[in-house]
């Protein structure tokens, strides 16, 4: 199976190269946003994409102790296109530009470092018919969406636990309901994948070793990391039913999903997902509105019951992980506020760990040019090193810029 994924994921790679490797994701749907229509005889095969810049500042300036507090200067970025070879017919990918490793530590400050860049989607999409969509590489498995289009400066990065990145395989997308008028338009995705364990996970710039560093991501992916879902086998699977333009509710938006993953080789079992979120937009006046946010996502033998240390005894751990969010944003005009709240309940069956929360209000606005800055604050509570609770309060600023082409 492995070198049946292999030739599948660099015949992919190969056809993708005729062009920048791209993606653009929809904020809920593993969709690019319509290319320009050229229809009939008249249709040129091209290129089209977006180059997205952020740069984040966060500076703790109170913490449960010295070693926690740090400033950190990163960067994201996404280089992503789409190879549009026929009317229907189009490659996609997305190249990204991120730490590899979480934040500082021992209360030392970072600048840049840590920074890798990886494929994080690259696959072929064909329209078979308007209602129908068929994907084939590596993708996102369509599983929530908080990660994707929650405002703020780092509120997306709190639930980025529950974005099923390095998912390679099959997947396809029908719309079983369109009417615009009454019902609204309500679409059925399903995927089937593994795990990307390719040469396409490889990382670039900081390449950290699997069993030497800690590293949010490592040089290559392999079957060795395990993880729920890292089988080497299509036997995972996301659902996912999403809905807008319906007639009752102008503005309002919903994605249902499921999610079904087995147990990499530190596991005992299989891992469920559950995620229900909805946004809501209300106009107020022509300049000034108000879009709503909330998604509870929960998983049942989360992360595949991975076996870890008890009282010197390996023991598979059960845990039900939920995480709750609610935000809220008002634009006026370029302008832009937002409050966001987080919460992490870990119930676990041994190596117990403390509830955690994540509270953050920001204000921004557009510049022009495709320039935007925000300002913000942030409160985190989690659990100390000595045990119970502490709180962390961060500045956040966050300068962006996007182009598309």
């Amino acid at each position: 199976m492995r070198q049946r994924m292999t030739r599948l994921a660099m015949g992919l790679l190969a056809l993708g190269g005729m062009a920048p490797v791209a993606w653009t994701q929809a904020a809920w749907a593993q969709e690019a946003p319509a290319p320009e229509v050229r229809l009939g005889a008249g249709f040129v095969p091209h290129v089209s994409g977006e180059l997205a810049v952020d740069l984040y500042g966060v500076s703790t300036y109170r913490a449960p102790s010295r070693n926690d507090r740090f400033r950190d200067l990163y960067a994201k970025a996404a280089l992503s296109a789409g190879l549009h070879l026929a009317e229907n017919v189009v490659i996609q990918g997305v190249l990204k530009f991120e730490p590899v490793a979480g934040g500082p530590t021992g209360g030392q400050d970072r600048a840049f470092q840590d920074q890798g860049a990886w494929i994080d989607a690259l696959y072929a999409e064909w329209r078979a018919d308007p209602r129908l969509t068929l994907t084939a590489g590596k993708f996102t498995a369509p599983f929530g969406r908080g990660w994707d289009n929650l405002p703020g400066i780092r509120l997306t990065d709190q639930v980025s636990m529950y974005e099923i990145t390095e998912s390679i395989g099959v997947m396809a997308r029908a719309t079983v309901v369109d009417d615009a008028d009454g019902w609204g338009e309500h679409r059925l995705s399903a995927a089937v994948f593994t795990f990307d364990t390719t040469s396409l996970s490889s990382t670039a710039v900081t390449r950290k070793r699997f069993g030497r560093d800690e590293a949010d991501r490592y040089r290559r992916n392999s079957r060795g990391l395990g993880g729920a879902g890292n089988t080497g086998n299509l036997d995972n699977a996301a659902l996912a039913l999403e809905g807008e333009r319906i007639g009752a509710l102008p503005g309002f938006t919903y994605q249902v999903a499921v999610l079904s993953r087995g147990a990499g080789s530190d596991g005992r079992a299989r891992e469920w997902g559950t995620a229900i979120g909805a946004s809501w937009e209300i106009p107020w006046t022509e300049e000034i509105s108000t879009t709503l946010f909330a998604e509870a996502v929960r998983f049942r033998n989360a992360g595949g019951r991975p076996v870890e240390d008890v009282d010197g005894v390996p023991t598979p751990i059960a845990e039900r992980r939920t995480v709750t969010t609610l935000a809220a944003q008002t634009t006026y005009g370029p302008w832009r506020g937002s409050i966001g709240w987080q919460v992490e309940d870990r119930n676990r069956s041994a190596n117990g760990v403390a509830r955690s929360s994540y509270l953050e209000a920001t204000v921004g606005r557009e510049l022009g040019l495709g320039f935007t800055a925000d300002i913000g604050w942030s409160r985190t509570r989690a659990g100390t090193e000595e045990g119970g609770r502490g709180s962390t309060d961060a500045a956040l600023v966050l300068l962006g810029w996007r182009q598309g082409f």
